[in-house]
């Protein structure tokens, strides 16, 4: 999220007392748009107002002044990213991380995947596919994904400053066989981070592999699932990458939902708090 967007969390809490004169229910604190969007689609629309912060750390610093007003009506939730993989615990009851990394690894790894591989993509080409590579098309995809995770997790760590755009789409080529090419992609992350390629080399061997769906943005898998998808030639019924988001949205159901962690720690504070914000579950 562009910190630009960012908002302050104090005017982010004004809003919410505000609010509260007139809104019976509760409040869901955001990252951004579309984690709204998402949400939009699994809440009482009347029960919960959904709150854009900008970006995690508005989330996080809004809810603890809502723990210093001793609040009961707001709850926050936020990407993982590579926090649980370093063992950050925010120390705020008020805000649950997504289970995996981010939104887009939790569809990914939900059976909305299965549903969209089932509608849009030719059955036999699939099955051709994982049978030669003798795995699921999700565990081969992840494997190769894991490559840019460990890049984007040195970037966090080592605070680099520019921008991460290491788009798969560049580094595997089409009709390469899904072969990265990796010595350009280290090479071209070496001279933005103006760091020597044995360097490079030294820093990623302290770097984790898993648990893979931790480790991995959703964003770069599904751009690497798209390459995919486009070699066994499925490109004319998913024209990109950008296609299979909103697929993946529109078939993870709330049944799905009901079987994260993340949903049940919301639905306890939601319960525990009267504000009947969520659903209920079977």
């Amino acid at each position: 999220m562009n910190i630009k967007s960012a908002r302050k969390p104090g005017v982010i809490v004004s809003e919410i007392e505000l609010l509260k004169e007139t809104h019976d229910g509760g409040f869901l604190l955001v990252e951004g748009d579309s984690d709204s969007k998402f949400w939009k689609h699994h809440v009482d629309k009347k029960r919960c107002n959904i709150r854009i912060a900008g970006n995690k750390p508005s989330v996080l610093g809004a809810a603890k002044k809502l723990d210093e007003k001793q609040d009961l009506s707001s709850m926050g939730i936020v990407d993982a990213d590579f926090d649980r993989v370093n063992e950050i615990d925010y120390g705020i009851g008020r805000v649950v991380m997504t289970d995996h990394h981010d939104l887009e690894m939790l569809l990914v790894k939900s059976r909305a995947l299965e549903r969209v591989l089932c509608g849009f993509v030719n059955e036999d080409a699939l099955s051709g596919f994982e049978n030669k590579q003798k795995d699921s098309i999700l565990n081969y995809v992840l494997s190769i994904s894991l490559i840019w995770g460990r890049l984007r997790y040195l970037h966090v760590i080592e605070q680099y400053s520019f921008e991460f755009d290491f788009s798969p789409y560049k580094y595997i080529p089409k009709n390469s066989s899904l072969q990265v090419n990796i010595d350009n992609l280290y090479s071209d992350f070496c001279i933005k981070s103006t760091i020597p390629l044995s360097v490079l080399h030294e820093k990623l061997l302290m770097v984790p592999t898993e648990p893979l769906e931790d480790m991995i943005q959703g964003h770069d898998l599904l751009e690497v699932l798209f390459i995919v998808l486009r070699e066994i030639g499925c490109e004319k019924t998913i024209k990109n990458g950008n296609d299979l988001s909103p697929l993946l949205h529109l078939a993870f159901h709330s049944d799905d939902l009901c079987k994260t962690t993340m949903f049940q720690s919301l639905k306890q504070l939601d319960t525990t708090w009267n504000l009947n914000m969520l659903p209920d579950c079977a």
